[in-house]
């Protein structure tokens, strides 16, 4: 009978004690280990998130892109501030530097949950109150005729959340709106007049004992027109844009009464002839 060798022996113990799906390998004399059960390797998003939640948009807002009125013959409202007033809407899906989310996506930050609570209270629209009065001033104004040495109907606009509006920076506002009178100066070299909206109105409406049935089928038109502005409206001014002669503007002169809504602009403008 032939024996085994020693060695031989050895070898076969060697093969059979070490099993063929052994997780480890030499690599270069380095262990390697496969991927553990459980959570996965991925690394955190930090790219762009653009999954849409509920709540508002994140879209920009920019009302200087509103239509606006190239016709004076009345009637158009425009809406909108002018220009970019650089007012955001609240958080919601749009673009996620990193950091903390607003969309609902974990980024490997703190996930920030929107829900029904994104709205930042920021004005980025027309209030209801200043759609109103302006639909109303709009009945008032339509067919109205302001009389000077030319007849020129009202144009009613508004601007949401619009600041203050004064002398230095009525023709900012007005800008997009602006509609240039043949053969006057362009908007930016006219002189701008402010005038009470008082005095204004007690021409049109307070009766004088020289008006004659012309002047009282007038006040007619303008005493409800008065009455919108001065119940809804505060701040009301008029400003008068025009070429100086002397010490009064001469030519057409553009008009514009403006008052406040709450944080938005309501108004009406038209061309008075001065010459």
């Amino acid at each position: 009978m032939i024996r085994p060798s020693i060695a031989a022996v050895a070898l076969l113990f060697v093969v059979a004690g070490c099993p063929a799906d052994s997780p480890l390998s030499e690599t270069g004399g380095e262990e390697t280990t496969s991927s553990a059960s459980g959570t996965t390797a991925e690394p955190p998003t930090t790219g762009e998130t653009t999954g849409a939640t509920s709540g508002t948009s994140g879209e920009p807002v920019t009302s200087g892109g509103t239509s606006t009125s190239t016709d004076p013959t009345g009637g158009t409202t425009t809406t909108g501030a002018p220009g970019d007033t650089g007012s955001t809407g609240s958080s919601g899906g749009g673009t996620d530097t990193g950091g903390d989310t607003t969309s609902g996506t974990d980024t490997g930050g703190e996930s920030t949950s929107t829900g029904d609570e994104s709205t930042t209270g920021e004005c980025t629209e027309l209030g209801a109150d200043a759609q109103t009065t302006a639909m109303d001033l709009e009945a008032a104004v339509d067919g109205v005729l302001y009389s000077s040495e030319g007849d020129y109907p009202w144009t009613v606009f508004t601007f949401a959340c619009m600041g203050p509006v004064t002398a230095e920076n009525i023709k900012e506002i007005i800008a997009p709106i602006y509609v240039q009178n043949p053969n006057e100066a362009p908007l930016a070299e006219r002189v701008v007049e402010v005038k009470s909206a008082k005095d204004f109105f007690d021409k049109l409406t307070v009766p004088q004992d020289w008006w004659d049935d012309g002047y009282y089928e007038q006040a007619a038109k303008y005493v409800p027109i008065r009455m919108i502005m001065e119940e809804n409206l505060t701040d009301l001014q008029v400003f008068r844009l025009g070429e100086l002669s002397g010490n009064n503007l001469q030519g057409a002169i553009d008009v514009y009464i403006i008052g406040r809504s709450g944080e938005d602009l309501v108004g009406m403008w038209t061309v008075s002839i001065e010459t």
